[in-house]
């Protein structure tokens, strides 16, 4: 189910909330099992809170795909619902939010949302040296080192980055390829 956030309202003060945050509209996923050994949802949690809204959670999940509510008062944040937690019955999500009328998952029992515009995070930008070769040019810098020529190389939108003449000056910990021969560096998407 997908609610805007005035039927979100009119459905919590109604004590059947069932879905959207700050952050973007949520759809219920249902009630699933959950436990210390099991968890459904392992990225991060805010546990133990005293004043505990739906609100709340999503807020605080909103960097990842999920958002449960459990025992009236704690929240678990993921992008993968884990195999071992399973559907269980509606009935099993019954406790009231400890800041809200509202219900916020069970004992042992996790209501999970899903943040339905959701865009996950970009993969980080990795490089992965591909071997030495000859060069007849080349550019030098006077303080030279690995990361700020990849730096360099990405800004220019480049798939290579190539640093030569040995030890790096901005960098003696690394080396730079050599004399007249090139080290290669392959941007690497994860």
């Amino acid at each position: 189910m997908k609610f805007t956030n005035a039927v979100y309202n009119a459905l919590c003060a109604l004590s059947v909330c069932r879905g959207y945050g700050h952050g973007g509209t949520y759809t219920s996923h249902g009630c699933f099992s959950d436990s210390a050994d099991h968890p459904g949802l392992t990225a991060s949690k805010l546990l133990n809170q005293t004043k505990f809204t739906t609100d709340q959670c999503f807020d605080f999940c909103g960097a990842h795909l999920y958002s449960g509510l459990e025992n009236g008062r704690d929240c678990y944040c993921g992008d993968i619902i884990e195999g071992d937690s399973m559907p269980i019955s509606p009935d099993a999500c019954n406790v009231l939010c400890t800041g809200e009328n509202v219900e916020c998952g069970g004992v042992n029992a996790i209501q999970i949302f899903e943040l339905s515009d959701y865009t996950p995070p970009l993969p980080p930008v990795l490089w992965t040296p591909i071997g030495c070769y000859t060069t007849g040019s080349y550019f030098s810098a006077t303080s030279m080192a690995l990361d700020s020529c990849e730096g360099f190389c990405d800004a220019g939108g480049f798939t290579y980055a190539g640093l030569e003449d040995g030890t790096c000056s901005g960098d003696p910990d690394n080396t730079c390829g050599g004399s007249e021969t090139i080290e290669i560096f392959e941007k690497v998407k994860q």
